[in-house]
């Protein structure tokens, strides 16, 4: 009954379906309470994507090729939020740093107790290069 329910929801709309499983997978990512790195992680979306392009490919019915390319959307959307935490990954944020640096306040924005600075560095020591930041 599920599956009918599925698959008469979509008769020629599944591609606006995409974007929201899509953001589902997003979501999914985000609304969890750690971080989810290691080879659990990267094994379930993975599972997904290869159990949706098995239903898409080797099932005559129209049912379950949909259920099939919605689970291969919605691995693609979970392993994307991944990617982007990867890519936005930082050595500051893995270990407190200790050094003298020279910047220059790009901005400030003042909130009730303290304030935010966004600062240009300069110089700073004790740092390689390849991990300075930009900002």
């Amino acid at each position: 009954m599920l599956i009918t329910l599925f698959h008469d929801g979509f008769k020629g709309q599944y591609f606006l379906w995409t974007p929201v499983f899509f953001s589902i997978g997003i979501i999914l990512y985000f609304s969890l309470s750690f971080e989810p790195s290691g080879e659990l992680f990267k094994f379930v979306p993975l599972t997904a994507l290869g159990l949706g392009l098995l239903l898409f490919v080797r099932q005559p019915n129209q049912k379950y090729r949909q259920i099939g390319l919605s689970l291969m959307i919605f691995s693609g959307g979970f392993l994307f939020a991944q990617f982007e935490t990867f890519r936005a990954d930082s050595p500051f944020l893995k270990y407190p740093i200790t050094t003298d640096i020279d910047a220059v306040i790009e901005w400030q924005e003042k909130r009730v107790n303290s304030s935010l600075f966004i600062l240009k560095v300069l110089k700073a020591d004790k740092i390689h290069p390849r991990y300075r930041p930009h900002r």
